[in-house]
């Protein structure tokens, strides 16, 4: 996922704007990271390996750590990007280096990033996981 970003940020179009460039980098690390885990994997291993062997358990693993650990990596670049790229449009002929208003973008970035519902139920989900809560036990009425 780094080398697919690095190198679309870097290469892909150069010449466009930073915050374009890191909106197009993000959305190919995307989608090199993404997958069709459950819809496809489930079928193919069933195929390949039959009912014997229990690889769901990857398949499940390799989901998990795409949505706990790579999602919310994309949605902080995501807005990243965006907050460049609005940063771009409103000011053509801004120098990338120059200073003026970091703290402000950076706040911004910092804003939307707390708010984004990828990343708010991603650590809800994680907190209701880690926290003992009596509803989420199994009941004894055989169902």
């Amino acid at each position: 996922m780094t080398i697919t970003w690095c190198s679309t940020f870097f290469f892909y179009q150069a010449r466009s704007p930073k915050g374009q460039r890191m909106l197009n980098a993000t959305v190919f690390a995307y989608f090199l990271m993404a997958s069709n885990d459950f819809a496809i994997g489930f079928p193919v291993v069933q195929a390949l390996y039959g009912e014997q062997a229990d690889m769901d358990i990857y398949i499940q693993g390799n989901a998990l750590i795409g949505a706990v650990l790579f999602l919310p990596i994309v949605m902080v670049l995501f807005t990243i990007g965006r907050a460049l790229d609005k940063r771009d449009k409103a000011n053509p002929g801004l120098d990338a280096g120059a200073s003026e208003g970091v703290l402000q973008l950076i706040s911004n970035i910092a804003l939307e990033v707390a708010l984004n519902p990828v990343i708010i139920m991603t650590l809800v989900g994680l907190a209701v996981k880690a926290l003992p809560l009596p509803i989420w036990e199994d009941s004894d009425d055989g169902a």
